[in-house]
């Protein structure tokens, strides 16, 4: 959960994180350089002295894992409230989330002139599944989402990749495809600033590429 704050410099995020990341190895230090304090909210104050000073001592140490910083009445520090980097974040009762996971990509068609077909890519994160109605924004690239391209009667629902999921599709013919190229891959992800997806191959993962709504 993520607690937004207005300041001159627009919104910021900022969120309660524990010093040591245990999910890395025997664990990874949340400040490990002097310079890490400007992500400690409000560090900088008169009432926050005894925690800049604590931090700065327990910085220059090496920020060791199995000895974090005490505070004067001798209380381990195990938390602290710090600047986050998120795209965007929504309103909750309890406060703000982050846009959350990309979980599944939904693809449309819409007819072009004559018998062109556009395909549109609507992303769906974690925090939407829980939504009555699915999104229905599909990316426009290189466009924030206000300005993305909304899917409504005109659009057709093709299908849903998931990761992992195993999909088939023909490329529209050119000069050196005149039959169209035909794609078999396993679904990675997508890049809502290009409008564009990433997939394997299906006999060898560690053979990558990219495709766009246009060129699919």
């Amino acid at each position: 959960m993520y607690r937004l704050v207005k300041t001159d410099d627009g919104a910021v995020c900022y969120s309660r994180k524990s010093l040591i990341d245990t999910s890395v190895g025997k664990g990874k230090a949340l400040l490990s350089s002097i310079a890490d304090l400007e992500k400690v909210k409000d560090i900088h104050l008169d009432r926050n002295g005894w925690l800049k000073e604590a931090l700065t001592k327990w910085i220059q140490v090496g920020s060791p894992v199995d000895a974090l910083p005490t505070d004067p009445q001798g209380a381990v520090i195990r938390k602290v409230t710090v600047r986050q980097k998120v795209k965007t974040v929504r309103p909750y009762p309890q406060g703000h989330v982050a846009g959350g996971t990309m979980v599944r990509l939904d693809v449309f068609s819409r007819k072009g002139r004559g018998k062109s077909v556009n395909y549109l890519l609507v992303p769906v994160y974690a925090h939407q599944l829980a939504n009555q109605e699915p999104p229905r924004l599909a990316i426009a690239a290189s466009k924030p989402e206000s300005a993305w391209d909304p899917v409504d009667e005109s659009c057709e629902f093709e299908f849903s990749l998931w990761p992992n999921s195993r999909f088939e599709i023909k490329k529209k013919p050119t000069s050196k495809q005149p039959d169209g190229e035909h794609v078999v891959g396993l679904y990675i992800g997508a890049d809502r600033n290009t409008g564009s997806f990433d997939y394997a191959n299906p006999d060898d993962s560690t053979q990558k590429d990219q495709m766009t709504a246009k060129t699919g």
